[in-house]
């Protein structure tokens, strides 16, 4: 899915409202790891999806990733950890995926620095 700049901090700045209140992101976890995904755009770029609900996540736990279950991930630990370590490998986020739209790909380093702007 591709938004302008605008549109995309618009859609994170929910994202982040979202989960600031209840201090989570949810992921896809098996006992392999995290769900990734490869980008319909570049599939030379790999996406893990995060989601804002925990049974937003569950629909997505079908097909090749009905081994996986949602799996909560501090908001501290996402911004610090998680966002820098993707941003480090390159590896885009899959915001808040849902059957009903186009899966957003977000730059991690554009998602820190909304969540940085929403919490000051």
């Amino acid at each position: 899915m591709s938004l302008s700049e605008e549109q995309t901090r618009i859609v994170c700045g929910k994202f982040v409202e979202k989960t600031c209140k209840q201090d989570k992101i949810w992921g896809l976890e098996s006992k392999d790891g995290w769900a990734i995904s490869l980008s319909p755009d570049d599939e030379e770029i790999q996406v893990i999806p995060f989601w804002s609900a925990e049974n937003r996540a569950w629909k997505y736990c079908i097909d090749e990733w009905s081994d996986y279950k949602p799996a909560a991930i501090d908001r501290g630990e996402f911004i610090f950890d998680w966002l820098n370590g993707m941003a480090n490998d390159e590896v885009m986020v899959g915001l808040d995926w849902s059957d009903d739209a186009d899966e957003l790909e977000v730059d991690p380093t554009l998602l820190a620095e909304v969540f940085a702007a929403y919490t000051d």
